[in-house]
């Protein structure tokens, strides 16, 4: 979110590479993995390492060790910088596990079954002849273009907003975006918001976020992929919270031409005590790649 990726390889702080040494440890990386609420403790004021290591959260310690060991480089221009990154992938996977789990109510749409597209008060009411949108305070359906006006009849439902004009934008991702239904980009774009809600202050997210940049359901112009992410076009090696993107089986747009499946946007959450890679978007939790 706000450290640079180059090619140099590896985690900088303040122009100084961090090494898995015992010294970077107690000097920089503890201050990282371990949370803030754990950081008053005689143990994590202690020099014994393995002592402070069990007050360590899991995911901080997978993007700690990911970073370190990066062939590309995460430079950050001080500490505060790199916790706000830390907190803001941890807070990122939390909010796509929370609304696979039904904690934050989230689903995909699905015409097939009567589930109309919606996120918040903003709803599409599927009148048989004359779909149309009850509109919220915080949420705006986009309108088609014309070369995609067939979308708009209930058979082709659609689930692409705009926050509203004249909206607080440190509010329109505050809750105000449940409950979601959409589809993995969206939920995606939703989750990167409340983490930078959380990583942020509300006066830099504002700053950082016009109201015409934050957008669910679309791509183009979304502040998601200019401002926060981008891209993790390597599977090889993922780093916990970053944006991946996993293509289904080529067969699958001829066996379900209708269906939501063609790929999923998702977040990298990390290995299993197995080793095994594990990823996280909308509908599906915890999965491995096969």
């Amino acid at each position: 979110m706000v450290g640079s990726k180059t090619t140099k390889g590896g985690l900088t702080i303040a122009g100084k590479a961090v090494s898995n040494s015992d010294a970077d440890y107690l000097a920089v990386v503890k201050f990282l993995t371990v949370p803030e609420e754990k950081q008053d403790t005689p143990a994590f004021k202690g020099a014994e390492i393995a002592a402070i290591k069990a007050l360590e959260n899991n995911a901080f310690r997978q993007i700690a060790d990911g970073m370190i060991a990066s062939s590309s480089s995460y430079d950050f221009g001080d500490l505060a910088k790199a916790k706000a990154e830390f907190f803001f992938r941890k807070v990122a996977v939390d909010t796509m596990n929370r609304m696979n789990t039904g904690l934050n109510d989230a689903d995909y749409f699905d015409p097939l079954h009567d589930v109309v597209p919606q996120i918040g008060a903003t709803v599409l009411d599927p009148v048989a002849k004359d779909p149309h949108w009850e509109k919220g305070s915080f949420w705006a359906a986009i309108d088609l273009p014309t070369n995609r006006a067939h979308l708009a009849n209930p058979k082709y439902w659609y689930a692409e907003f705009l926050a509203a004009q004249g909206a607080d934008p440190t509010m329109v991702f505050d809750g105000k975006e449940l409950p979601y239904r959409g589809e993995c980009a969206g939920a995606l774009q939703i989750a990167v918001n409340v983490a930078a809600l959380a990583a942020e202050t509300k006066a830099g997210y504002a700053k950082r976020n016009p109201l015409d940049k934050l957008l669910v359901g679309v791509w183009t112009g979304s502040n998601t992929l200019d401002f926060y992410f981008e891209l993790d076009k390597d599977l090889s090696s993922p780093n916990y919270g970053d944006y991946i993107y996993i293509r289904n089986d080529p067969r699958y747009p001829k066996l379900a031409p209708d269906g939501f499946w063609m790929g999923l946007n998702c977040f990298y959450a990390g290995t299993d005590k197995l080793g095994v890679k594990r990823y996280s978007g909308l509908g599906v939790s915890w999965q491995s790649e096969e």
